[in-house]
């Protein structure tokens, strides 16, 4: 299979062009290669430090290596991975995992968190004693950025690895893409600005939540900078059809808002399809090939303001209504730390919902409408929002993790808005239940149906309309700005231009306007200029010059973007 991916990347497709000439260079083998449990005391790993392989499935690993180099393309390996779940660190097994690498010809190492072997600066220092050069991702899941857990250590001259993961693992749902973005904020700024949501590591019920992260000490360059790029996991772009339900036009929008968006934050450029799927290749080719997107990606102007990119400003937008758990007034809570009240003031609360919401929801109680749950006579679920429960209305369907389940209008007649309330369930016509949980893959507890009996689906209907779950996560209500933030971002391009991208993150069409002084005020006043009233614009997509403009105002479809240069 990588053997087959390799020969797609130097491919010529159209007009000539291939993968790797468009700086897609480099084939990484992921999860699937080691051999748990042969090493020692059933570990993956020998007594002298060597880690097994699954040689049923990767028989010559060295082969494989020189079938890429002879094409031309680099190799990626991937080290203390998930699948054996080591427990005990051992200096020996750093060195071991080195050398292995080294001696197989790999050009680049991606490091997982699952493992027992996360010091990524003895890793650094072993692959620099073999005297070659290879590009490092630290794949920590947002957590292990320095190895001694200060922010203030990332500061000039300390980087030991070429990227660094800001994020969990994303996956080709819509929510989640934007939450992994948001999180690369911090490290874009010499006074970073707070992400918009926290980690969750994985795998661990009840969740492990970390708190907001503090502001960088004497940081006087991006944290995200060449040789060090902050990195919110590989693209989902070719794939996107896991969370456009509405048609194939929004998930060609959200792969187009995807990329445009990991090229304005400088992320480097993972594909993450299948290259041999032609169908796939075919709707990711216009977005991944796109040269002036690309060109953004590839620009960093050291000598001026945010030159890694930066966000501009964020905001829910309405959406469709989805039911959340939360605290507000029909439904009081606990904070969970001590430092809650201090966080709110310091709008937290918008700036990191995933874990204040969770940890903290007496400061960050829930806006949501609690109040006016009803189960009608024939069966209907009667929301808050005078809309009706619906089995039907969990989106994505394609997808097995958890995600929002939304409203829709009561239909006497639709089977999937009938429910029956006993024993502490509420039980939809497909046999499964309202509850509420947490899941690695999101920051915060996740209303969904799931399968009935267990404590995340014992709820109970109170007389005065009121839905509370028995867990600690409050009582059910309905809100319409439940999802990703909608954003601007800007990012300094060659020529003294600045790109510019505005994503509307909603599920329903919003008027987004980009204003010429908002974006390019903030670098004309750290030069000593005057804020221009107007730039000339161009449509990054299309080539098309705008002409000058003082602002751009469009009317945006769901999941869709404004991205242009201006100058």
């Amino acid at each position: 299979m990588i053997m087959a991916v390799i020969d797609e990347v130097v491919k010529e497709r159209a007009d000539g062009v291939s993968l790797k000439s468009l700086g897609y260079d480099m084939v990484g083998i992921d999860e699937g290669w080691e051999g748990c449990g042969q090493g020692a005391h059933g570990t993956q790993h020998y007594v002298n430090g060597t880690p097994a392989v699954a040689t049923a499935k990767f028989p010559d690993l060295r082969a494989l290596v020189e079938y890429g180099h002879a094409r031309g393309v680099k190799m990626g390996f991937y080290l203390n991975g998930c699948a054996c779940g080591e427990r005990t660190e051992q200096r020996i097994n750093y060195e071991g995992d080195v050398n292995f690498t080294h001696n197989l010809g790999f050009d680049g190492v991606k490091i997982d968190s699952c493992g027992a072997q996360k010091n990524m600066t003895l890793y650094a220092q072993l692959f620099n004693q073999t005297g070659r050069p290879i590009v490092i991702e630290n794949c920590h899941q947002g957590q292990n950025f320095p190895d001694g857990g200060d922010p203030g250590q990332m500061g000039p001259g300390w980087c030991p690895y070429n990227l660094f993961r800001t994020s969990g693992d994303i996956i080709n749902v819509w929510d989640r893409v934007i939450e992994n973005l948001m999180s690369v904020t911090q490290f874009l700024t010499p006074k970073p600005r707070l992400p918009g949501a926290s980690p969750v590591s994985r795998p661990a019920e009840p969740p492990i939540y970390f708190p907001p992260t503090p502001p960088t000490k004497n940081r006087t360059s991006p944290a995200s900078r060449p040789g060090c790029w902050a990195y919110p996991d590989m693209l989902e772009v070719g794939q996107m059809d896991g969370s456009g339900q509405t048609s194939p036009q929004q998930s060609a929008d959200e792969s187009a808002s995807h990329f445009a968006a990991w090229a304005v934050v400088s992320s480097p450029l993972v594909l993450g399809f299948d290259l041999t799927d032609d169908t796939r290749m075919a709707a990711a080719w216009p977005v991944i090939s796109a040269k002036r997107a690309i060109d953004v990606s590839q620009a960093w102007e050291g000598h001026r303001d945010d030159p890694s990119g930066a966000l501009v400003s964020s905001w829910l937008a309405p959406t469709l209504p989805a039911v959340v758990a939360g605290c507000g007034t029909a439904c009081t809570c606990v904070d969970k730390n001590v430092n809650c009240s201090r966080w709110a003031k310091e709008d937290q609360c918008n700036l990191n919902p995933g874990y204040m919401h969770a940890m903290c929801p007496q400061s960050c109680p829930s806006t949501a409408n609690q109040s006016g749950w009803h189960l009608a006579a024939d069966g209907s679920m009667v929301t808050p929002s005078g809309d009706c429960l619906d089995a039907a209305g969990q989106l994505p369907p394609k997808d097995a993790g958890l995600n929002w389940l939304r409203t829709r209008p009561c239909d006497p007649t639709a089977p999937t808005q009938k429910w029956t309330y006993a024993d502490h369930q509420l039980k939809a016509s497909n046999g499964l239940c309202l509850g509420v949980m947490s899941h690695w893959l999101w920051p915060q507890p996740m209303v969904s149906l799931l399968g009935c009996g267990s404590r995340y689906t014992n709820l109970t209907l109170f007389a005065n309309g009121t839905l509370r779950s028995s867990t600690d996560y409050g009582c059910f209500g309905v809100s319409a700005v439940q999802g990703p933030l909608s954003s601007v971002w800007r990012k300094p391009v060659p020529g003294g231009r600045t790109a510019v991208l505005a994503i509307n993150a909603a599920a329903l069409p919003h008027t987004l306007t980009i204003n010429v002084s908002d974006v390019l005020g903030v670098e004309a006043a750290a030069g000593g200029h005057d804020t221009p009233a107007e730039a000339q614009a161009v449509d990054v997509w299309t080539g098309e010059s705008l002409g000058s403009v003082s602002q751009i105002t469009r009317v945006v479809r769901p999941h869709s973007n404004i991205f242009v240069t201006l100058g």
